[in-house]
């Protein structure tokens, strides 16, 4: 009875203040698994302050959840536990770090085989690591100061910015960060990750390991159609998928923070179009390409970690990056990259200098070509990477982006030897169209 009566305090919360992210009781432990990860992730990854963790990030995801939630943080283990409402131990998640590969969410009865277990990590000698001249211009540091001034005192609507930088011919030309943040502080890019997957498949290409026809979803009674690595390339694998949000009910939370294999759980949608037909944004679909990557590779954990860390992160002199694994091993590809800032900017060069790196190509041509060619599905998406601004028109035509979740955005404009990088939290449904705006006013400046 006394749980009965706290789930249906929730529940009239919920309906009275017209919540937005957790709307049912049933969204409840997707609200926990988001929160438990964000803030396992944030505190012992980027060392985030736990006030700004649960006010920037947090809050606005889960509301209401925080009136009514238990965080439990272990900093000795480094773990930690979200339950709710009001009882601990309801609705439980745990986030638990583990060395090189940051925070798993783990359920309380997770079988020990699903329980992962550290990598032994490859740290790059600090000769090897390679750092990006830094000329900074006054004009180009005007440009970015309107991204750090707050004009409104609604929360949801501030822009949370946390750091920009420009590069330009090569070079830093801007860089500020907001207080807790710098340019030593690893930082989540979300959806960046599935252009990092790609490249990743590229290498694959390259050894002749992996094509765009090779099956990676064989047909079966519910996928009618096998689907192909083009198609998890292009986001239209025709797989059923619901991306919507990340903390309430929705294909993508339930893979990310309820599900211990990701791949596995993205397998069991059934297929409702077919392959190559239809375009459905999918951060499963990228799940997906990364499963058939491990495969290729030896297998996830620590097979696959060697392989993205030695195959690409430190052919560009990047000694800290990682991708977060589920708890079966798979790296989390589509959502759950760990870079920091200028290391960003290492990817955004290599993609405008056709994967060339200080003169070793270390992706062919041909590779980041296909991934700069529109998909048959939507001629402003190629392979994981969007192509133009349907919304925000002005920008060079051979402009494109890497794109995450809350605002995390990589432009990259070739002909103006110009990138430029935008991390933070951004919660209002219009941050695409506002930062690709502000890219745009940024871009204008610098040429002008």
């Amino acid at each position: 009875m006394i749980r009965l009566f706290h789930l249906l305090i929730f529940v009239m919360v919920t309906v009275l203040t017209g919540c937005d992210s957790i709307k049912r009781v049933g969204e409840i432990k997707h609200g926990t698994g988001f929160s438990a990860a964000e803030m396992c992730s944030r505190l012992f990854v980027s060392q985030e302050a736990e006030t700004l963790i649960v006010e920037d990030v947090i809050r606005h995801k889960v509301f209401p959840l925080t009136w009514v939630w238990h965080v439990d943080i272990n900093r000795e283990d480094k773990q930690v536990s979200v339950s709710a409402p009001f009882i601990p131990g309801l609705n439980k998640k745990t986030a638990v770090y583990r060395e090189g590969i940051g925070c798993s969410v783990l359920d309380d009865d997770a079988p020990e085989s699903l329980a992962v277990t550290a990598v032994k990590k490859h740290d790059l000698d600090a000769k090897r690591i390679s750092e990006i001249p830094v000329d900074i211009s006054a004009s180009a540091q005007a440009a970015i100061q309107p991204w750090f001034e707050e004009t409104t005192a609604d929360s949801f609507r501030q822009q949370n910015t946390y750091a920009v930088l420009v590069m330009k011919n090569g070079k830093i030309i801007a860089e500020q960060y907001a207080d807790g943040h710098g340019k030593d502080v690893p930082m989540l890019g979300w959806s960046m990750g599935k252009s990092l997957t790609a490249l990743l498949a590229g290498v694959l290409f390259d050894q002749d390991k992996l094509t765009i026809d090779d099956i990676a979803l064989p047909a079966s009674e519910i996928h009618p159609l096998p689907v192909r690595v083009k198609h998890l390339l292009n986001m239209s694998s025709g797989l059923e998928w619901d991306e919507v949000q990340y903390s309430g009910a929705s294909d993508a939370s339930e893979m990310l923070y309820l599900e211990p294999d990701s791949a596995a759980y993205v397998a069991t949608r059934p297929q409702i179009a077919q392959p190559g037909s239809k375009y459905t944004y999918s951060t499963g679909d990228t799940q997906l390409l990364a499963k058939f990557i491990s495969d290729r590779v030896g297998g996830g954990g620590q097979a696959v970690y060697d392989f993205y860390q030695k195959e690409l992160f430190h052919k560009l002199g990047i000694g800290s990056a990682f991708f977060e694994h589920d708890p079966a091993g798979t790296f989390i590809g589509g959502a759950r990259p760990f870079l920091k800032p200028r290391d960003w900017l290492k990817i955004g060069l290599l993609l405008q200098n056709k994967g060339r790196w200080n003169g070793e190509q270390v992706i062919s041509e041909e590779w980041i070509d296909y991934l700069l060619t529109p998909s048959p599905a939507n001629p402003y998406y190629g392979g994981t990477i969007w192509l133009g601004d349907e919304e925000v028109l002005g920008f060079p035509d051979d402009m494109f982006s890497m794109r995450g979740h809350l605002g995390q955005y990589m432009t990259v404009i070739p002909s103006q030897d110009l990138v430029i990088l935008r991390l933070g939290i951004l919660h209002a449904e219009d941050y695409p169209t506002q930062v690709m705006a502000r890219t745009l006013e940024i871009s204008q400046a610098i040429s002008d």
